[in-house]
């Protein structure tokens, strides 16, 4: 048992009558399945189809409207460009840190976890990162979550109602001023479909969207992967004796904190099957992606060509922290996307999002279930798929690359299937915490960027981290993670 095993996903799959789909082989295979198992109909136990056709989130959109979609922001996440916002979030880490008295407990979230992630989905949005935006955004993305946070539902949907409004403003703002900037914000505001520009329930779909999945899910990973080393010193004093294993511990930290718990599909039609058994129309299916990561058979997932990108990266790195630092950003900042079971040198900011949550969040990251109305998610796609560009040429759309890619048999599986221990030496790590499919997160490669530099600079300035009390857990059931977590450092 882990203190990061979160609500019992089985019990709640079976009071909201739901099928569990929990081994990796089941996970991948019907979220790689959109023609079979569709997100339209809802995506949360919550959720009821829009009634004006426009889909409440891009997670609960389905190609060929959802490739389309996704086109519209991938580029605003694409390799290069969060391979050139690694010196600003490395400045901004190192502050963050600075301020950090060693032997004093301190809340890591407050300090740490919250802050960074959610100036860092600002500024490329392009919505600001003041202290009092900053506030305001940490507010609006909790009560976008649900169950993670105790406030009344009124006061969740008055909170909403102005982070729509506050967003959809900016976007209006930018049509007028086309040019003036590049940022994501701008882009959608200035883009068309089918010759038509977003309209406001559209626009407010994406920008909520991004911002929530593009904090909440990082900030979990970074403040649980920080409680997973501070309850395994072992694997702490390994990591800094041999910082070269940092792209592994990300991978790990990813598979252990599996922020985004689960995603429902709807079964389509007479011949869809989960785990080997019919799945009846209409029929809804929970995916418990951290559950697929502790599946021990997933481990003979991982593909060839990922399990060799990963030890290349990890002996490629110096063993030095500074000098890894430039080495394992350009060996892992590739710009396919990881197949399941990508080893852990295809991760560390690697994949892209090329499908693509915060982090960043399935197209990540959790939706607002109710209100006018995010994302981190599922990637590679075997099964069958309606996405007209799923096996199109390169650059014909952000989903080619991941849906032409399937898993395949690993003759050398990981020499340690122990997958209840946290352990920051395996081999491969097939882990589904970025989902897969059509929805695969989109903000993978920020969301692995922000935790390889966390990670990094904490080892330079922390031999020990020690858990002080107990962690205020925030028991959603869709994003889970910490509300509290109090350290000490020295």
């Amino acid at each position: 048992m882990s203190s990061q095993d979160g609500p019992d996903l089985a019990a709640y799959a079976a009071a909201h009558g739901l099928r569990r789909v929990a081994t990796h082989a089941g996970v991948v295979a019907v979220a790689g399945d959109p023609a079979r198992f569709c997100s339209g109909q809802g995506v949360l136990v919550t959720d009821v189809p829009s009634a004006d056709g426009v889909p409440k989130t891009l997670l609960h959109s389905d190609p060929p409207r959802h490739t389309l979609y996704r086109r519209l922001v991938q580029p605003g996440f694409a390799p290069p460009v969060v391979r050139a916002l690694e010196p600003a979030i490395r400045d901004r880490i190192r502050t963050l840190l600075d301020d950090i008295p060693p032997n004093t407990p301190f809340d890591v979230v407050e300090r740490l976890a919250l802050p960074l992630p959610l100036a860092v989905i600002a500024e490329l949005l392009g919505v600001g990162a003041d202290a009092a935006d900053l506030e305001r955004f940490a507010a609006w993305s909790d009560a976008a979550v649900p169950g993670a946070t105790d406030l009344p539902e009124d006061e969740r949907r008055a909170l909403m109602a102005e982070c729509f409004g506050y967003l959809v403003a900016i976007a209006r703002r930018r049509r007028e001023q086309p040019g003036a900037t590049t940022d994501v914000v701008t882009r959608l505001a200035t883009a068309t479909l089918d010759g038509e520009q977003l309209s406001d329930a559209e626009l407010a779909m994406f920008l909520v969207q991004l911002l929530v999945a593009g904090n909440e899910t990082t900030r979990h990973a970074i403040s649980g992967g920080l409680l997973a080393f501070a309850e395994h010193p072992e694997q702490w004093r390994l990591l800094r004796a041999e910082p070269a294993r940092v792209p592994a511990a990300v991978e790990e930290v990813l598979r252990w904190t599996a922020p985004v718990r689960h995603f429902l599909r709807t079964a389509v039609g007479p011949d869809a099957a989960a785990e080997g058994c019919p799945v009846a129309d209409g029929e809804r299916v929970l995916l418990d992606y951290r559950a697929a990561g502790f599946d021990a058979s997933g481990m003979t997932t991982a593909t060839a060509t990922n399990t060799t990108t990963a030890t290349a990266a990890s002996t490629s790195t110096s063993t030095s922290t500074s000098t890894s630092t430039s080495k394992v950003s350009s060996a892992s900042d590739s710009s396919s996307s990881p197949a399941p079971g990508s080893g852990p040198g295809a991760g560390s900011d690697s994949s892209s999002d090329s499908s693509s949550g915060s982090g960043s969040g399935s197209d990540a990251g959790p939706s607002p279930s109710t209100g006018p109305g995010p994302g981190t998610g599922p990637s590679p796609s075997p099964g069958p798929s309606t996405d007209p560009s799923a096996t199109s040429s390169a650059g014909a759309g952000p989903d080619s690359k991941a849906t032409s890619r399937s898993p395949s048999f690993n003759p050398n599986p990981d020499p340690n299937p122990d997958l209840a221990l946290f352990d920051i030496t395996r081999a491969t790590n097939p882990h589904l915490t970025f989902g897969h499919g059509p929805h695969f997160c989109l903000g993978a490669p920020l969301a692995r960027l922000e935790l390889r530099l966390v990670i990094e600079e904490a080892l330079v300035r922390w031999g020990r981290v020690e858990v002080v009390g107990e962690p205020v857990w925030n028991g959603s059931a869709v994003v889970f993670g910490v509300r509290r977590l109090l350290l000490r450092v020295w």
